[in-house]
Order: C-alpha cells, then sequence, then structure tokens
C-alpha cells in the first residue's frame, strides 16, 4: 500500500503515525470515519482530509475533532473525522414536494441546500404523490426517501450521492477454502434466533367490500342510528322508500338537509323536524371499509423451532392480497435463524454494503457486509477486519419495490411548513412643524380684532 494523507489541500504523511490510522466504512448511510495520531504538527478542526492508497481513494471527509496528549514531552494530536456526511448535515430542508419523483426530490434537495455535491449515481424513477421535509438535515431527507423505497444511499468520496436498490452490489470476490481471500482462521459465524419469526400477523389498512344496506325500524322519537361499518362514500338513506338529502354532520349545515352522515363515528342523524315516524323503515345503503388483518404461518419452520409470533401494523396496505406477500416477505427474511460473524482478509476492495459469497470453514452461503475497518500493520501494509451479516432482506426489499411500482409516495401530505423572514431594511422619516405665529406687537388683548387676536397665555384682559 502507498498510503497518502492531504490535509487542507497539503500533504501531511511524514507527520502522522501511520500505523496509527483507522478507517471505518459502515453500512450504506451511516457516516464513515478515521482516526490518527499527528506528532510535530496539529491539523484544525473544520479542514478537508483525503487519504488515498496510491490513485484511490479510500477516504475523503472533514477534520471533527481533535485531542491533544502528551507522550513524554512531545505533543501528539489524536484526530477524529468524518465523511462528508458532515457537510449534509449543516442545513436544515423546509420543503414540500408534489407530484414528482424521487429523483427529483433529491436533486432539488441537493442544488438547494449543499454546495459541491452532485447526483450522478442517483437512481430513483418512484413516483411521488406527496411529501414533506419540516426542518430536517439533508441526510435525513434522505434516509427517510431511502425508508419509503426499500432502497440505500451513501455520499462518495468525491461528494456524488448513491441511491440505489439494496443487496445489488456484490463483493469483488469471495471467500473459499483455498482462494486465500482471507486469514484462514479469522472466520467466525454466529447463529442467531432472536429475531426468528414464523406466524405473521399483517394488521393492515381498510379496504372496500361489496356494497350492503343496513336496515332499521323507527320508534318516532330515534333521532340517531347507529351503522354496523364504516362507509368508504357517501351512504344513499331512505325512509318508507322516499330518499332522504345526506350531509355531512358537523360540516354541512342543518337547514340544506334531511340527515346528516358521520364516517368515524358511523351513525345517521335526522333532526327533529324530519325524523322517522314510528314503524317507519329507514334504511342506509352503501359501500362498507372492512380492517384488513391477516396471519400467515410458516410451518417449517414452527415444526423446527417452535411457534415465534409477530404483529407488522402498516395501514398503506390496501389489499388482503398485499397483507399475505407482506407476511411472506417477511417469513422469507426471518422464518429461519441469522447468521453473523466477521473475518480478516490482507486484501483491499471490499466495502460495506456488498454481497459476499462465502463457502468455507462448513460456512456456505450470501452475506451482506455491514463495515469494514482497515488498520495498519506496518507502514506499507494494511489488514482490513470485515463484519458480514446474512443477507435476510432481499425479499422485503422486493416487496417493497413491487409495491411502489403500484403506489406513489405520499408522507405528511398535512404538514404545514412554516417560514419567518427577516428583512434587513432602513426607513428615513422627515417632518416639519409649523408653530403659531407668535405676537409680536401690542395690543396684547383679548378682542374681536381680525389682525391681533389674543392667544391664551399669551394675552391679558385690557
Amino acid at each position: 500500500m502507498t498510503i497518502g494523507i492531504e490535509i487542507d489541500s497539503v500533504e501531511r504523511k511524514e507527520s502522522v503515525l501511520v500505523d496509527s490510522l483507522r478507517i471505518t466504512d459502515r453500512i450504506n448511510q451511516q457516516a464513515n470515519e478515521a482516526t490518527f495520531t499527528a506528532v510535530g504538527y496539529r491539523p484544525n478542526v473544520g479542514e478537508e482530509i483525503v487519504i488515498t492508497d496510491g490513485d484511490t481513494t479510500i477516504f475523503a471527509g472533514v477534520v471533527l475533532a481533535i485531542e491533544q496528549t502528551i507522550n513524554g514531552t512531545r505533543p501528539e494530536y489524536q484526530v477524529s473525522c468524518k465523511d462528508w456526511t458532515h457537510y449534509l448535515d449543516r442545513r436544515l430542508v423546509n420543503e414540500r414536494y408534489e407530484d414528482t419523483t424521487v429523483a427529483a426530490v433529491i436533486e432539488d434537495i441537493i442544488d438547494t441546500y449543499t454546495t459541491g455535491f452532485t447526483y450522478a449515481n442517483v437512481n430513483g424513477t418512484q413516483a411521488v404523490n406527496s411529501i414533506a421535509f419540516s426542518r430536517i438535515t439533508v441526510s435525513e431527507c434522505l434516509e427517510r426517501l431511502a425508508d419509503l423505497t426499500g432502497y440505500s444511499w451513501f455520499v462518495d468520496t468525491d461528494k456524488d450521492i448513491h441511491f440505489f436498490p439494496k443487496n445489488s452490489d456484490p463483493a469483488p470476490f469471495g471467500l473459499s477454502a483455498n482462494a486465500g481471500n482471507h486469514v484462514w482462521d479469522s472466520l467466525a459465524v454466529t447463529e442467531d434466533l432472536s429475531q426468528l419469526r414464523n406466524r405473521i400477523y399483517v394488521i393492515g389498512g381498510e379496504a372496500e367490500a361489496n356494497e350492503r344496506t343496513e336496515t332499521y325500524v323507527a320508534d318516532g322519537d330515534q333521532l340517531q342510528f347507529p351503522l354496523a361499518n364504516k362507509y368508504a362514500s357517501m351512504p344513499a338513506v331512505t325512509v318508507d322508500s322516499v330518499s332522504q338529502t345526506v350531509g355531512v354532520d358537523f360540516l354541512d349545515e342543518e337547514d340544506d338537509f334531511d340527515c346528516f352522515w358521520s364516517f368515524q363515528q358511523k351513525y345517521i342523524r335526522f333532526k327533529d323536524s324530519t325524523k322517522p315516524a314510528a314503524a317507519d323503515d329507514v334504511t342506509i345503503t352503501g359501500t362498507p371499509l372492512f380492517p384488513i388483518i391477516v396471519n400467515v404461518p410458516s410451518v417449517v419452520s414452527i415444526d423446527e423451532f417452535g411457534e415465534y409470533e409477530f404483529k407488522i401494523k402498516d395501514p398503506s396496505i390496501r389489499s388482503r392480497e398485499q397483507a399475505i406477500d407482506r407476511a411472506k416477505a417477511e417469513l422469507k427474511a426471518y422464518a429461519a435463524t441469522i447468521e453473523e460473524g466477521s473475518f480478516t482478509t490482507y486484501r483491499s476492495g471490499l466495502q460495506s454494503g456488498q454481497v459476499l459469497t462465502i463457502n468455507a470453514a462448513g460456512i456456505s452461503g450470501d452475506f451482506l457486509i455491514q463495515s469494514v475497518s482497515l488498520r495498519m500493520r506496518t507502514p506499507s501494509d494494511g489488514e482490513w477486519r470485515v463484519k458480514i451479516a446474512t443477507l435476510r432482506t432481499i425479499g422485503i426489499i422486493d416487496f417493497l419495490q413491487t409495491l411502489l411500482r403500484d403506489d406513489e409516495i405520499t408522507q405528511d401530505e398535512a404538514e404545514t411548513l412554516l417560514s419567518l423572514l427577516i428583512f434587513k431594511d432602513t426607513v428615513e422619516v422627515t417632518d416639519t412643524l409649523t408653530l403659531p405665529a407668535a405676537v409680536t406687537s401690542p395690543p396684547y388683548v383679548y378682542g374681536p380684532d381680525d389682525g391681533n387676536v389674543g392667544r391664551w397665555n399669551f394675552s391679558t384682559w385690557s
């Protein structure tokens, strides 16, 4: 390895204890970090740093913190750095977007709220119906969009934003018994059933059922008639086969309708002047809504591990079929035990978020790289510590992406965004006040004289 450490555009490798250098690459949107010890030179917080391996940039960001220590009589500086995500958190986004795409939202946020960032690697064709960001950082906006789409994002060393489907980037090499890609005795994997789920209850939103009619027999005094269901739209009401005009309770004027419908409270209310007479048939016809609840088990997993129940509540699910698909995706991800582990390699090229294939030491399967940490063993040799986890989210991501092809993103549609603008301005005002003319010639007396009428406190009685 040929390490270069440039701080504030000046090469500073000779002032850095290279074997103290640590670089941690965390999965996707988590900020990457670098730490090292400097001697004979003290960087300043806020300075930009670029670390290279030959022609390849392996870290770029900002000096975030410096701790000064004394080693004997020599001052040393423990330097902590954060990648370009630090700049994404400097300003707060206060915007609403409607009838657009995820990519267009990201591009506008980057153009409006950042400097020097690009979006050449943004893949976001999903439709956005309405979304509001109320004073949150740029990185938080990207995180929300990633959560809604099932995507991941990160900012690379060139300040370019990447927004892409999860688990779609294969590692440049895998691990096998004879490939020599890892330290042979460093591979360790732990099997864990703490997140096991093999019976999934999905509670979705509400779906429309077939039209139905509810019938009541009035007693002559009853004004309010309870409904068995919420209705998707205004129901039709008749009294002894005579159609009634129906308004929305608490919204429409009393004098304009015969009766009133409450969606949330589920009733039809008449007025005293329109209440049905005793023995009248009151019929309410409409399209009811019913709650979507499904229960999907994995029989194979239950037979092997026993029953582990889990509940998902997602109001955006609008049909039983979608709820069943959501449960199946969850079972695909969690009906078996998960595996987490780590290994050490002397070979560069692995990055967090990549899919790594392992077939060594009795371990076989695809794993998602969670983090990659570089530690310098010598000024020219590095060692990478890699953390991995079972690739168990593909089913969920596929499901979410399928939904997003059919449905638009709508979030915080009713959010009210307020901005107080303070203007810096200067106003000059001038005025002239004309005082009454002073009486300077006699007589100083009160009287009807038109030419020299006396004024109060200026004249005496003659």
